[in-house]
């Protein structure tokens, strides 16, 4: 239960931390599932909203005060309400898809027989030969990947790369004290709360951003002190780095070859929010120490493209 979440949980070690987080899971999800009411519908059935349904009522009656009178104020006021409902039904529909989406849970299967019904998957040519099963697909697809995603065998700049690798090394062996670390806060986690999108995919823990927007004050005092162990243990959750790999098709591609597919992972909604709250740190520490240059204009809040043109014509 949400409830019996402490709000300064006991956490030591990285090994505490995982254990705490995967409590957090099961809490957040267990009310998920109690909140859930399941009511079972003969056939296809649409439940209409109540402005909709008065809209209806009120264009029938209209329409039949036109059909006894023959009144065009009558005829113009019911085209009228027949437009209006259109609009409102088309509303409707794409409200009602969107949630559709937002229900789908991989650990069910249902997002990928969903996935399914829209975009038909041939058979896949592998190396060995086609594969017609989900599970040789799935392989085919993971080898396509492994290869697509590796080390590059020939270095620009070796110089440069042991350069970096040195100054990495140099920081995982001597780690800022945490004394130094700014740690996160409440405050800080609501306001990141409030601009997350509701609608985007869960990952792997099956945790939607709509449910995160609505934890209470001991549930967000809790995952604060988790966030706040991992920054000073300089630690990121495997839990969180787990993602479900969707593929999708490239438009006008061979869809037999599995080069031809798109991936997108879906990671943990808990665990983007802790990038966020690294992300905010990172930016800090580059503007303090000045590590970015001023000629870099990408990834970079107020400049573009257009910015840097500008500067080389000038």
């Amino acid at each position: 239960m949400i409830t019996s979440l402490p709000g300064n949980p006991n956490i030591q070690s990285v090994k505490y931390i995982d254990e705490a987080i995967a409590k957090f899971n099961s809490a957040i999800l267990t009310e998920i599932n109690l909140a859930s009411r399941s009511k079972l519908i003969n056939g296809k059935y649409r439940k209409l909203p109540p402005n909709i349904v008065k809209n209806i009522t009120l264009r029938n009656q209209i329409r039949k005060r036109w059909q006894q009178t023959y009144d065009r104020r009558y005829r113009r006021t019911t085209n009228r309400l027949t437009n209006q409902i259109r609009g409102e039904f088309r509303d409707y529909d794409q409200e009602s898809w969107k949630e559709w989406l937002i229900s789908l849970n991989q650990e069910d299967n249902s997002i990928y027989i969903a996935a399914r019904k829209y975009i038909q998957i041939p058979p896949i040519l592998d190396t060995d030969g086609i594969k017609y099963t989900p599970l040789g697909k799935a392989n085919a697809f993971k080898y396509s990947l492994e290869n697509s995603f590796k080390t590059n065998p020939e270095p620009y700049d070796d110089a440069h790369i042991d350069e970096v690798n040195r100054a990495i090394r140099r920081y995982i062996d001597n780690p800022k004290p945490s004394s130094n670390i700014k740690l996160t806060s409440p405050q800080e986690i609501l306001s990141l709360l409030k601009r997350i999108n509701s609608r985007k995919a869960t990952g792997p823990d099956g945790i939607p951003n709509k449910a995160l927007k609505q934890i209470p004050t001991n549930v967000i005092t809790f995952i604060t002190k988790i966030y706040n162990k991992c920054l000073l243990c300089n630690y990121f959750p495997t839990i969180w780095k787990t993602a479900h790999v969707l593929m999708f098709p490239k438009p006008r591609q061979n869809r037999k070859l599995p080069g031809n597919y798109r991936p997108i992972s879906l990671l943990s909604n808990i665990g983007k929010i802790f990038e966020k709250i690294i992300l905010s740190r990172i930016k800090e520490d580059c503007h303090d120490l000045s590590i970015i240059p001023n000629e870099q204009y990408g990834f970079r809040a107020g400049h573009g493209c257009s910015h840097q043109l500008l500067r080389v014509t000038k």
